[in-house]
């Protein structure tokens, strides 16, 4: 909350829900992107002109007066490109020096770096983690329901009903395997995350999930950028597009309100102070 205290860079209370909001989105969609394979360009079919049977290479002619025209054009295009360099071949040793700085500019902006003050920042398993550093996050103690909706929406006018109706939206979507299974995912993300739900039998997700599923659902939700790497393999192979589908939104949503939980407990507790 350093952010919050008096001084030239301070920030207001609704500027803060509004950064932890774009934060959570951000660190979301990173999930549902790797995670769908979204990130990856679909194979481009080659387009074959209209009438034109496929593997017939099309004849050009040059009898028509547009071509000729867009011929003409394209000469004297290149006519005044070769103009052009040629001034700037006459500038380019004064401007050489100027060059050399402008691409360490570059260099230095294109490198994020230099903007992270804890490159060792990362996900931590919450399971493993010693008891007397890990707290469990009750569900009871602080709910999006009945804390995190109405704090967001005073702060930042309107983010609660909009945030609000995601999440009920995708509690309400239909699941290709049954409610339950959507609810031992939803509670399996957030016990990831140290958040757990006392009215919740923890034994339904072994039950529910397979080991390969629950694999999967881990790689996407705690290291998405790793699994697109060789050694981190997505290790569900046999889902169907739909569920892909449906347990990548899960995770993206799941991951989202945990982290606004989170920030919404930590910014409560600072008011409360």
């Amino acid at each position: 909350m350093a952010l919050l205290k008096t001084g030239e860079q301070c920030w207001s209370l609704a500027e803060l829900v509004q950064a932890v909001v774009l934060l959570a989105h951000c660190h979301a969609l990173c999930s549902f992107v790797f995670g769908s394979g979204a990130d990856v360009d679909p194979p481009q079919t080659p387009r074959v002109p209209l009438g034109t049977p496929p593997g017939t290479p099309r004849r050009r002619s040059l009898d028509s007066s547009c071509e000729v025209a867009c011929l003409r054009e394209r000469i004297q295009k290149a006519q005044e490109e070769k103009e052009r360099r040629g001034e700037r071949l006459l500038n380019s040793q004064n401007l050489l020096y100027t060059d050399v700085d402008e691409e360490d500019e570059l260099v230095c902006a294109a490198d994020p770096s230099r903007f992270d003050s804890d490159p060792a920042f990362g996900y931590q398993e919450f399971a493993r983690r010693e008891e007397d550093h890990f707290q469990v996050f009750r569900v009871q103690d602080y709910s999006w329901e009945d804390h995190g909706f109405s704090l967001a929406n005073r702060l930042y006018s309107d983010i609660g009903h909009l945030l609000d109706d995601r999440f009920r939206k995708v509690a309400a979507l239909p699941s290709p395997r049954g409610p339950d299974l959507k609810r031992a995912i939803w509670n399996y993300i957030h016990c990831m995350f140290g958040i757990r739900y006392d009215d919740y039998d923890y034994g339904e997700v072994n039950q529910l999930l397979e080991r390969g599923l629950k694999l999967y659902i881990k790689s996407v939700t705690c290291f998405p950028d790793a699994t697109k790497g060789p050694l981190c393999p997505l290790p569900w192979a046999p889902l169907k597009p739909a569920e892909k589908v449906h347990i990548n939104v899960l995770i993206m949503e799941a991951r989202l309100q945990a982290e606004l939980l989170y920030a919404l407990r930590a910014i409560t507790q600072y008011m409360i102070a």
